[in-house]
């Protein structure tokens, strides 16, 4: 087999194989926007480790099972509301309540 098709196969590869991934990250995009609605609910929160970085750049670390509302998403970082402020976090942080969104 030569080079060019080896390239185009291990292409067409990488394409297949993310195609889940990306229907999967939309799938729990559309869950936190569904349960993230108010700072003091719990069926979405921000996991512990997790640090709320404001938009000037200076960043708190947030309590564990920190209740958030979606404000915004840019790229794979969250703009929420909490309870400790509102900043952005990073998207492998938030959390939400599965058994409210079939299919995750």
């Amino acid at each position: 087999m030569s080079k060019k098709w080896i390239l185009i196969l291990a292409a067409g590869l990488a394409t297949m194989a993310s195609v889940p991934v990306a229907r999967a990250d939309a799938a729990f995009d559309a869950c936190v926007e569904q349960l993230c609605v108010s700072p003091d609910q719990m069926n979405c929160w921000v996991k512990a480790g997790a640090e709320l970085c404001a938009d000037d750049g200076s960043c708190s670390d947030l309590e564990d099972h920190a209740g958030a509302r979606i404000l915004d998403k840019t790229g794979k970082k969250w703009k929420v509301e909490t309870q400790y402020g509102t900043g952005w976090v990073n998207n492998r942080y938030m959390m939400v309540d599965s058994s409210f969104c079939p299919g995750l």
